[in-house]
């Protein structure tokens, strides 16, 4: 059921296109009777434009009574992407002109002229249509999708200028291979809405500040997505109808962005400096790869641009000097601009002469280490061999240490054989007093 608010929408929407089409026929009703006269060529009227997702349809009526010549129709279809103006022409003898993959995103304008096919007589018609509603600074800016490594696709936004806080952005998306059942609309304000109800819906969302900044979806999710597919992505907030939505055409193969490459040898030719990488996935013939030589010392470095080969000898290198290198790819540029990839890890390459300085300076060091570790270990040895050899003690040292002067124990030997008791030595006599204590007699006892 359509709320009022819709109703009302698409009322003004209709009244103003309404009045555009009789004012249109009054012109062209004047137009003819005025060419009438002059058996001319009468322009194109009752133009109407028809849509789905993927494309976009123009019809016309024509008018060929009077002309004196066969009357063929040409009609350019313009859209704006950034700074470049798109075209399509068509010259046909029929009423309709279709285009695929269009930019919705602002004003389609609309051009059909009527002539002779010498280009004589030409009567020219125009129009521009906005099949978007919202205000325009609240739909998500900086779109972008990556394809990483054929596994997952991430798109990513910032949210308007003018968007509420906590926008509450969601991703649909469909692709062209299932779009054959898709009918072509007459354009109203809510065509939008009714293409939305038929959209797949992304489910991981990232959120910064509470308002959704980007969505990803499995390489599952996308039912075995082809490089050949082709997707039409439409952003916007289904609560909020003065949001904008933005709508983006991707072809998938333009998106992809492989995983760094591995650098597996780095080595010194007899003239150049040769690298040797691997890609995880991918043809090797259909990649564009870049590297970058940087020399260690100066901090200089040379890009080399490369096509279709994963290996490369770089004469221009001054081989006396350290380097570091790292690659990265990508899908070689066929119909458009292809995402680099990260950088390989950076590795290090020595310079030819390193080897000739390390040796010469092993040379010096070796000796001086030697003769260093020679004293610390004729030192030490010193110390173990006593430690592991003592010297013999003298006797007499030990004997006289045990028993003191050995001409006090000659004389004591002495002594003793001749039966001379060596404990009759005099000694000093000492003089004790005696005190002589009477025992007390208790009273009692007297009694």
């Amino acid at each position: 059921m359509i709320s009022p608010k819709k109703m009302w929408a698409r009322t003004c929407w209709q009244l103003g296109m309404d009045l555009g089409f009789w004012l249109s026929v009054g012109f062209l009703t004047g137009s003819v009777a005025a060419a009438s006269e002059r058996n001319d060529v009468f322009p194109p009227y009752n133009i109407t434009m028809k849509m789905n997702v993927f494309n976009v349809l123009w019809e016309w009526s024509p008018l060929i009574d009077g002309a004196n010549c066969t009357v063929f129709y040409t009609s350019i279809m313009s859209a704006g992407k950034g700074n470049m103006e798109l075209s399509f022409k068509n010259i046909h003898p029929n009423c309709t002109h279709e285009v695929e993959n269009i930019d919705l995103n602002g004003f389609i304008p609309f051009k059909v002229e009527a002539g002779c096919k010498d280009k004589t007589q030409v009567k020219l018609v125009n129009m521009s249509v906005e099949v978007l509603s919202g205000n325009p600074k609240t739909a998500v800016r900086d779109f972008s999708c990556v394809w990483y490594d054929y596994e997952y696709i991430n798109c990513t936004w910032h949210p308007g200028t003018e968007a509420p806080p906590k926008a509450n952005y969601s991703l649909f998306y469909w692709l062209k291979s299932q779009s054959s059942d898709m009918a072509l609309k007459p354009v109203h304000p809510m065509i939008f809405e009714e293409f939305l109800e038929t959209g797949k819906v992304c489910h991981h969302y990232n959120y910064k500040d509470g308002t959704s900044i980007g969505c990803y979806f499995e390489y599952q999710q996308l039912y075995n997505l082809e490089d050949s597919e082709e997707m039409q992505i439409v952003v916007t907030d289904r609560l909020q109808k003065h949001i904008r939505p933005f709508v983006s055409y991707v072809k998938v193969y333009q998106i992809v962005q492989l995983s760094p490459p591995t650098i597996t040898n780095i080595s010194w030719t007899e003239n150049a400096l040769s690298v040797i990488w691997t890609v995880a996935k991918g043809k090797i013939k259909d990649l564009n790869f870049e590297v970058i030589i940087t020399d260690i010392t100066n901090g200089k470095h040379k890009e080399f641009k490369l096509t279709g080969i994963n290996s490369k000898e770089f004469p221009d290198i001054y081989p006396y000097a350290d380097y570091t290198v790292k690659v990265r790819g990508r899908i070689r540029e066929i119909l458009g601009s292809y995402p680099w990839s990260e950088w390989s890890k950076e590795e290090t390459c020595k310079g030819k002469d390193s080897g000739r300085t390390t040796s010469l300076t092993l040379l010096i060091l070796i000796p001086i280490i030697l003769t260093v570790l020679a004293i610390f270990l004729v030192i030490c040895m010193k110390r173990l061999k006593y430690i592991i050899c003592p010297p013999i003690p003298d006797p007499g040292k030990v004997l006289k240490k045990s028993f003191g002067d050995p001409n006090t124990f000659q004389h004591f030997i002495k002594r003793r054989y001749e039966k001379v008791n060596v404990w009759n030595m005099a000694q000093k006599e000492e003089v004790c007093s005696v005190i002589s204590v009477e025992p007390t007699t208790c009273s009692s006892q007297t009694e």
